[in-house]
């Protein structure tokens, strides 16, 4: 927006955020992933964004991705994602994921 606009700042909340259970961002993590994917794709070109912020956002990509998946099914192949993705702290959330027992993953504790 803020190419497209002039936008000024509020010094106030504006909004209030509450996680439950039933949020439908905890629950639609594969609607999530695709959303940003579709943004990703579009704003690729975009030379208003560095590669570096459309770097920062494939990799989010990846990490919802990988942990997604590590959810769903602990295997060989998540190991080798798990290895191909970017040295950071989300890399270091991955490792542990991978051993942390499947029940405590689905609460998302570290998601």
């Amino acid at each position: 927006m803020a190419i497209d606009f002039k936008i000024n700042c509020v010094q106030e909340p504006v909004a209030y955020s509450r996680r439950h259970d039933k949020n439908e961002s905890l629950i639609s993590k594969n609607k999530d992933i695709e959303e940003l994917k579709i943004w990703y794709y579009q704003n690729k070109e975009n030379s208003n964004f560095s590669s570096k912020e459309l770097l920062g956002a494939w990799n989010k990509i990846l990490y919802l991705e990988i942990f997604r998946d590590l959810i769903i099914k602990k295997s060989i192949k998540n190991m080798f994602k798990i290895a191909k993705y970017p040295i950071n702290k989300n890399k270091i959330k991955l490792i542990i994921a991978l051993f942390m027992p499947k029940f405590i993953l689905k609460k998302k504790i570290i998601y």
